[in-house]
């Protein structure tokens, strides 16, 4: 989604907002004031003139992995990046080990998907694939789950989650009985003080200690006070 506004353009779903320098048919230049750093493609980050339905590719390219995968292909899109310097050195088979390590099942990424993200995250910005290639590639044109088969998937992903935070319920319930009955358990030494409630024996002797001196202060200042009184 795109708004227009004097010479300025807002990209709602990655949240750009940019001055633009200046434009042709194919490609913008500008400054970038405030982006997703994770969707941006290479070129962006390098500031050089880029294309817009290209940029937009790369940023589909990440969402369709993180959807896949459940997290990033990479932090950033530049060449720094220990991940995405994969794709620029020309390294894709380490980078696709690099995130197959960290998976369940052996072969969790397809062939048609990997060669499908590969092309669409390609360092250089004429060699990945338009979107009419894209529609054309094997992986799109798979297979496709039915929505009764969808839906069984992901109330069996719902059960296994219910019964994780159940078990975490649990686990909190007790560990608060626990520490209850540790409270319980503790050894009580009180005194009893009236209206004022219970104080600990250290307390009880600490003011008595106070009184005490107190008391002392006050019996030497009535002396002083006689003493002077016969004076006069």
């Amino acid at each position: 989604m795109i708004k227009f506004k004097k010479n300025s353009k807002k990209f709602n779903k990655f949240e750009i907002k940019n001055q633009i320098k200046k434009s042709n048919k194919n490609e913008i230049s500008f400054v970038c004031n405030s982006f997703k750093f994770s969707y941006m493609a290479p070129e962006i980050h390098a500031r050089m003139s880029y294309s817009g339905p290209v940029v937009d590719l790369f940023a589909s390219a990440i969402i369709l992995f993180i959807m896949f995968s459940g997290t990033p292909p990479f932090t950033k899109a530049d060449p720094k990046d220990p991940y995405y310097r994969l794709f620029c050195t020309n390294k894709v088979d380490t980078f696709w080990a690099a995130h197959q390590k960290h998976k369940q099942t052996k072969d969790f990424f397809p062939e048609n998907f990997r060669n499908l993200i590969t092309n669409m995250l390609a360092f250089d910005p004429t060699k990945r694939l338009t979107i009419e290639q894209i529609r054309e590639h094997p992986w799109f044109k798979g297979e496709v789950m039915t929505m009764d088969a969808i839906r069984k998937e992901f109330n069996k992903r719902k059960e296994v989650v219910d019964k994780e935070l159940e078990t975490q319920r649990i686990k909190k319930a007790l560990e608060r009985e626990k520490q209850k009955q540790k409270e319980k358990e503790k050894p009580q030494n009180f005194a009893y003080t009236g209206v004022r409630g219970f104080r600990s024996i250290g307390e009880e002797v600490s003011f008595f200690k106070g009184v005490y001196r107190f008391n002392l202060g006050f019996r030497a200042n009535l002396q002083q006070l006689k003493r002077n009184s016969k004076r006069i």
